[in-house]
């Protein structure tokens, strides 16, 4: 699960609470920061796709899958050499596409895609 997620979590777990506190207590303090909490919340939803578009020219953007032909070099060499302990980069025609691999537990690993503009 990525950080993002449990951004999301733990603000409506916050939102939750407070109109569950305007449910028992009938204040409208509550009712204010439950509706805030509520916007926070549908904000930071779609904020990602909004840091995902400002990073294109900035840096890494991570997306949810690698194109085909990086994809067929990465299993290329994995079923040669093993997952690596850092991050593998191909570089393509016009973007350098780079995978983070990170263990979760024993036995499996999580891989996050990442791609940058060539200059």
């Amino acid at each position: 699960m990525r950080t993002k997620n449990y951004f999301l979590i733990v603000y409506f777990g916050i939102m939750v609470l407070f109109f569950y506190l305007y449910n028992q207590n009938g204040d409208e303090f509550s009712l204010t920061f439950g509706i805030v909490f509520l916007f926070i919340f549908l904000y930071a939803l779609f904020l990602g796709k909004l840091l995902k578009q400002l990073g294109r020219n900035t840096g890494w953007v991570e997306i949810n899958r690698l194109p085909r032909w990086a994809d067929k070099a990465k299993k290329s060499y994995i079923r040669k050499k093993g997952h690596p302990n850092g991050d593998l980069i191909f570089k393509g025609k016009h973007r350098i596409y780079r995978i983070v691999f990170t263990p979760i537990v024993q036995g499996t690993i999580d891989e996050t895609y990442y791609y940058k503009n060539k200059k």
